[in-house]
C-alpha cells in the first residue's frame, strides 16, 4: 500500500516541478486521463508560424509608390515612423450602418491606399483614428508623425484630396450616405476638403527665443504637439478642430499665446472660402477667442468670397473645376504658412 501511495504522489507532483521553471517552454506539459491515471505529454509544446499581414486584397487602388510616399519615409526625423507605422484614419472600421454598399467599399479603399496612407493626412487623423489619439500621448511621438505629414510633397496630397472629394459625393460612391447624413461619411469629406487649411495649421511651429535664434539647433516645437500636450490647458487642442466646421465650444479656454494667434490667422485667409467647413464656424469661433484674449486679438470677421463660391460644402461642379479649384487653393498654402508664422513671431 505505501509503494502504490508512492507511485500516486510522484505522478501528481510532476506538474508542480514544470509549474516552477514557467520561464522554459520546452517543459510545458500537458495532462489527461489513461486508465484512471493522469499522463502527461513533455515535447516541446508547438510554433505556429506567423505572418506578415497582407492588406492588398482589401484595396481596390493602385499602390504604387509615390512621390508623397518617398518623401513621408526619407523625410520624417524619426527613422522608424514610416508609412506602415504611421497613424491612420479610420483605424476602428466603418461599420455596416450605409445606405449604399458602394460607400463602404469607397472608404475602405480610401483608407488603405498607399498613397493617401503615406499622405498623413491631418485633417482625418484627427477625427477618427485611435492611433493617431495614442500618438498624441507623448511629445516624441506626436512630432514624429506632424514631421512625417509635414513632409509629404504637399501638391500631390492636397490634388489627391481634392478628387477624393469629388468622388465621395458621386453617385458611384456616397452620394445616398452623403445626403442621408451619415457621420462618418460626413467627417470624411470634411476631412478631405479641410486637408489644405489643417496641414497649414498643423505644421506651424512655436518661434524660438529670440535669444536663440543664432543657434541652428534651436529647433522650435510644433504648435499642435504643445497644444495638445498641455495638460495644465486642455482645450488648447479645440482649435485645431476649427477647419471641420466644429467651433470652439462655449466653455473653451485656449491659451492666448503666438500659436493661438497664427493658427487664427491661418483660418482667417481661408474663411472667406465657402467651399471650406470652417466658414460657417471661423468668426463665432474667433468672436470666442477675442472675448478671452483681447478684442483685437484675431481676425474675428469675414470678408465676401470673390468669385461668390457654392455654399453648402462645394459639392457642386464638375470634377475638373474642383481639381482647378484644389490647385488655386494649394499654390498659396505655403504663403499662407509663412505669413501666420510673421504672425506668431510679432
Amino acid at each position: 500500500m505505501f509503494l502504490f501511495m508512492a507511485m500516486i504522489f510522484s505522478e501528481l507532483c510532476m506538474p508542480t516541478e514544470a509549474a516552477e521553471h514557467p520561464g522554459s517552454q520546452s517543459r510545458a506539459v500537458k495532462g489527461h486521463f489513461v486508465d484512471g491515471r493522469i499522463m502527461f505529454d513533455h515535447k516541446a509544446a508547438p510554433q505556429p508560424a506567423l505572418h506578415r499581414r497582407d492588406d492588398s486584397a482589401s484595396t481596390d487602388t493602385a499602390s504604387t509608390t509615390t512621390a508623397a510616399e518617398v518623401a513621408v519615409t526619407s523625410s520624417s526625423s524619426d527613422s522608424s515612423t514610416t508609412p506602415t507605422s504611421l497613424p491612420r484614419a479610420f483605424d476602428g472600421g466603418f461599420g455596416t450602418n450605409f445606405t449604399q454598399p458602394s460607400c463602404p467599399t469607397f472608404l475602405r479603399s480610401m483608407v488603405s491606399n498607399d498613397t493617401f496612407i503615406s499622405c498623413v493626412p491631418f485633417s482625418l487623423l484627427l477625427q477618427n483614428s485611435m492611433s493617431f489619439f495614442d500618438a498624441t500621448r507623448t511629445p516624441s511621438t506626436i512630432t514624429a508623425v506632424l514631421d512625417a505629414s509635414c513632409s509629404v510633397f504637399f501638391p500631390a496630397c492636397s490634388a489627391l484630396m481634392s478628387s477624393l472629394a469629388v468622388t465621395l459625393r458621386s453617385s458611384s460612391a456616397c452620394q445616398a450616405d452623403y445626403g442621408s447624413e451619415n457621420p462618418q461619411v460626413r467627417q470624411a469629406y470634411a476631412g478631405l476638403l479641410a486637408y489644405d487649411v489643417s496641414y497649414a495649421a498643423s505644421c506651424l511651429k512655436d518661434p524660438p527665443a529670440a535669444a536663440d535664434n543664432h543657434n541652428p539647433n534651436n529647433n522650435s516645437a510644433y504648435c499642435f504637439a504643445n497644444a495638445v500636450t498641455n495638460a495644465s490647458s486642455p482645450t488648447d487642442s479645440y482649435v485645431y478642430y476649427v477647419p471641420l466646421g466644429i467651433g470652439l465650444p462655449s466653455g473653451s479656454l485656449p491659451t492666448c499665446d503666438a500659436c493661438l494667434a497664427a493658427t487664427m490667422a491661418v483660418y482667417a485667409a481661408a474663411a472667406p472660402n465657402r467651399t471650406q467647413p470652417l466658414n460657417l464656424d471661423y468668426v463665432a469661433s474667433a468672436t470666442l477667442i477675442n472675448e478671452m484674449c483681447g478684442p483685437a486679438f484675431v481676425n474675428a470677421s469675414v470678408p465676401a468670397a470673390a468669385g461668390g463660391a457654392a455654399g453648402g460644402g462645394g459639392g457642386g461642379g464638375s470634377k475638373s473645376a474642383a481639381s482647378r479649384a484644389g490647385a488655386a487653393w494649394g499654390a498659396w498654402v505655403g504663403a499662407l504658412v509663412g505669413a501666420a508664422a510673421v504672425v506668431a513671431a510679432s
